[in-house]
């Protein structure tokens, strides 16, 4: 990664320690690689970007917990229904 994700500029020019601190609950809204602008798509579990210039597609999402196959082919029966 050369450019912060949260301002663009290259990493080894300027400070970054606000970025850092707004990256912890942001998705980046620059390109690592180039310091374009990132399309981001928010989701409520996480994020998806693609870089406008290079097209670089990143994205995060928090690990989400194995559903048991028993309980995914079980229908369930509401009897106020």
């Amino acid at each position: 990664m050369e450019h912060c994700g949260a301002c663009g500029r290259r990493l080894d020019v300027a400070q970054h320690a606000d970025c850092a601190r707004l990256l912890t609950f942001d998705p980046p809204r620059f390109c690592g690689v180039c310091g374009s602008r990132l399309d981001v798509q928010v989701f409520p579990d996480g994020y998806r970007t693609a870089c406008r210039e290079c097209r670089r597609r990143s994205s995060r999402h928090p690990a989400t917990p194995a559903t048991p196959s028993h309980t995914s082919a079980r229908t369930v029966s509401h009897p106020d229904r």
